[in-house]
């Protein structure tokens, strides 16, 4: 769990640069591909977790579901 504290702090490291409270909530979200991210909605940046490696990313990957996935914005219903 150390790659996850590791990025927590990092993200909030981002938070306290942007002038932002620390206290946030941060969004996990797997594509279609599979690929996970991890935002700051305050910030709107993802970090592509895969880019650590599928072991790391699989330490944030517990966190969801195996059927979530974000869905790309479209017009249809």
């Amino acid at each position: 769990d150390g790659f996850i504290r590791g990025v927590l702090r990092s993200m909030a490291r981002a938070r306290h640069v942007h002038g932002l409270e620390p206290a946030a909530i941060f969004a996990i979200a797997r594509d279609r591909s599979g690929a996970l991210s991890l935002t700051d909605p305050d910030i709107g940046e993802p970090v592509l977790l895969e880019g650590f490696g599928a072991s790391n990313a699989a330490a944030f990957a517990r966190f969801l579901p195996s059927s979530t996935t974000a869905e790309p914005a479209s017009g249809a219903p």
